[in-house]
C-alpha cells in the first residue's frame, strides 16, 4: 500500500516530504490525534538490509523510547507495518519550525549571544545523553530543530548508541564525514562521547561564524586538515573564551578532549548567566512550512546547492556551510549478524501489539 494511504489510514494527513536520509525520508503531516502537525521518519524495510534495521533502527528506537528532555525531540508514536515481504516503521516526531542548518545559511552566521544561548541548549541535551549512557554519533546543524520560541530540539538518533565512554569502545565509523572525529574516520576503536565532543564543536565553529574549520571532498584531504591549526575568518566576531572552548573541544588527541559535562561548565558558557540575551532573542525563527507552502526544505536546499564549486577537489581549508553541507556524506562500517527477530524486539521496546 502506498505510504501516503498507510499514515492516511493511522490518521495523519501527508503534506508534504521534508527531507530524506540514507535508510529514511521524512514527512510533514496533520495528526488527528494530535491536533497538530508532526514530522514522520519513514523506514522502508523492503529495500534495506535487516542486518541494518536489527543494527541502527532497534537501537534508535530503544533510545527514543527511554530518553526524556527538553531539548530533545519527543516521540509522539511509533508504528510497525508488516506487509509480506516489507516491512515499514513509522516515527511521529513532534516538528519543528526550521533547523540549524537553514538558520545558519540563512544568517550566514548566528549573533553571538544567539548563538551561545543555543549552544547552551544543545549541550544540555547531550550532558544528559551522556549521562544516559548513550552518544549521538551524528551532530551536525541539519539535525539540530529550532521552535518557532527558540528552543533547540536534538533529533535523528538513527546512529545513535549505548556506551559507557573509555570503559566501552566502538569500532563503527558512522557520522557525517564533515562533522566526524580523526579517530571515526581512521577506523579506530574510539570513544563515542568523546567524538561527540568534536562534532559539538565543529557545530559550535560553524554557528559563530558560518564556515567548516576542516572541509575537502575526499577523506584524505579531510584527516589531513584536522591535523592542521585551527584558523578563524577574519571577520569572525569572537572572544578569546569562544575561542578556547572550541579549540579545546576540536582537540586532536581525544583522551585530552573535555567531557561534554567539562565543555558544560566552560566560562564562555557560565557568561551566557550574565548576558543581557537570555529571555530574550535577536534572532526571529519563523515557521518556514507556514512561510513557504508548498515548497520543501529539500527544494531550498537545491537552490542552495547551485552555486558552482571552483575546483572538483576544495582544499581542506575553511568553507561555507552553503556550499559544503550539500556535499556532504555518510560513512557506515560493515554491520553486525542479528540476534532476534525484528518483531520480538519491537514488541519488547514498545510493549505493544504490533500491526499486521
Amino acid at each position: 500500500m502506498d505510504t501516503d494511504k498507510v499514515l492516511r489510514s493511522l490518521g495523519f494527513k501527508v503534506l508534504k516530504n521534508i527531507g530524506a536520509g540514507c535508510f529514511s525520508q521524512v514527512k510533514l503531516a496533520k495528526s488527528k490525534r494530535h491536533r497538530k502537525k508532526v514530522a514522520i521518519k519513514v523506514v522502508n524495510l523492503r529495500k534495506e538490509d535487516c542486518e541494518w534495521a536489527e543494527k541502527y533502527l532497534l537501537q534508535e528506537l530503544a533510545i527514543l523510547g527511554k530518553v526524556r528532555h527538553p531539548h530533545i525531540a519527543n516521540v509522539l508514536e511509533t508504528h510497525v507495518i508488516y506487509e509480506m515481504p516489507s516491512k515499514r516503521v513509522f516515527i511521529v516526531l513532534e516538528r519543528a519550525a526550521t533547523d540549524l542548518h537553514d538558520k545558519i545559511v540563512e544568517l550566514g552566521c548566528l549573533p553571538k549571544d544567539q548563538a551561545r544561548e543555543w549552544f547552551s541548549q544543545l549541550v544540555s541535551a547531550m550532558v544528559y545523553l551522556h549521562q544516559q549512557d548513550i552518544a549521538h554519533r551524528d551532530l551536525k546543524p541539519d539535525n539540530i530543530l529550532l521552535t518557532a520560541d527558540n528552543q533547540i530540539k536534538l533529533t535523528d538518533f538513527g546512529l545513535a548508541c549505548f556506551s559507557k565512554g573509555s570503559t566501552e569502545l566502538s569500532d563503527s565509523s558512522v557520522g557525517t564525514m564533515i562533522y566526524a572525529a580523526p579517530e571515526v574516520l581512521g577506523c579506530k576503536s574510539y570513544d563515542p562521547k568523546k567524538s561527540d565532543v568534536w562534532s559539538l564543536g565543529i557545530v559550535l565553529f560553524a554557528m559563530i561564524t558560518g564556515q567548516l574549520p576542516f572541509y575537502g571532498e575526499r577523506l584524505k584531504n579531510v584527516m589531513r586538515a584536522q591535523k592542521e591549526p585551527i584558523t578563524y575568518p577574519t571577520e569572525a566576531t569572537m572572544d578569546k573564551s569562544c575561542r578556547s572552548l572550541i579549540s579545546h573541544m576540536l582537540t586532536y588527541d581525544p583522551s585530552a578532549r573535555p567531557s561534554m559535562e567539562e565543555v558544560a561548565k566552560h566560562s564562555w558558557l557560565q557568561a551566557r548567566r550574565e548576558s543581557s540575551i537570555v529571555g530574550r532573542f535577536v534572532v526571529d525563527v519563523l515557521d518556514k512550512d507556514e512561510e513557504q507552502e508548498g515548497e520543501s526544505s529539500e527544494d531550498i536546499r537545491s537552490e542552495n546547492a547551485e552555486e558552482k564549486m571552483e575546483e572538483e577537489d576544495i582544499s581542506p581549508s575553511q568553507t561555507s556551510l552553503r556550499a559544503a553541507l550539500k556535499r556532504a556524506t555518510k560513512v557506515f562500517s560493515p554491520l553486525c549478524r542479528p540476534s532476534q527477530s525484528l518483531r520480538s524486539v519491537f514488541k519488547k521496546i514498545f510493549r505493544r501489539t504490533i500491526r499486521t
